[in-house]
């Protein structure tokens, strides 16, 4: 569910654009590179932090780093806090995937790391392919707007199972696993 709102913010900003004229198609491809660029310079750094730190926490954390900017998508309507919001997306993305993919392949050592890793990119690019045709349909009932707003809660949501599975797993030994 990390990905909905990333999906949104590729998929939907230059909609979102389309409709201002403060932005042109070269601004959009600048602020999007701000995002990609952003979170490919600081997964290094996550990893490492994850690498030292409870997992659990960077999953959240990115989780609700990236909701919230992208909630503040529907209101923030000029260029430099767009950027900001990119910004703040690429950074959350990349902690919370640092973090999962530790957890994958740690516990890709008692499945099997090509399957651990096999079954979390299926899922990941289900993520992301999913949502534009579903935010389609949003978009013609409710407007640009709407996307944001529901993908940061949809994103949101998955956290309350996941903690509820982090919690229990804490309360089990683990088996050549992980305890996120």
């Amino acid at each position: 569910m990390n990905c909905f709102p990333y999906a949104a913010f590729m998929v939907f900003l230059p909609v979102l654009a389309a409709n201002e004229d403060k932005f042109s198609t070269t601004v959009i491809g600048l602020i999007i590179a701000v995002e990609v660029v952003s979170m490919g310079m600081s997964l290094g750094y996550f990893g490492r932090l994850v690498d030292r730190h409870k997992k659990f926490w960077f999953v959240v954390g990115g989780t609700v780093l990236v909701a919230v900017a992208t909630f503040a998508l529907a209101f923030v309507r000029d260029v430099f806090g767009v950027t900001i919001i990119a910004l703040c997306i690429g950074i959350g993305n990349a902690m919370a995937i640092a973090a999962a993919t530790a957890v994958v392949a740690i516990d890709g050592r008692a499945t099997g790391q090509g399957v651990a890793m096999g079954a979390f990119n299926t899922v990941a690019s289900l993520g992301i392919t999913i949502p534009p045709l579903i935010f389609g349909v949003v978009l013609v009932w409710w407007g640009v707007d709407a996307i944001f707003i529901i993908s940061a809660f949809l994103s949101l949501a998955a956290l309350i199972p996941f903690w509820l599975l982090v919690v229990r797993s804490r309360k089990r030994p683990v088996e050549g696993g992980v305890n996120c």
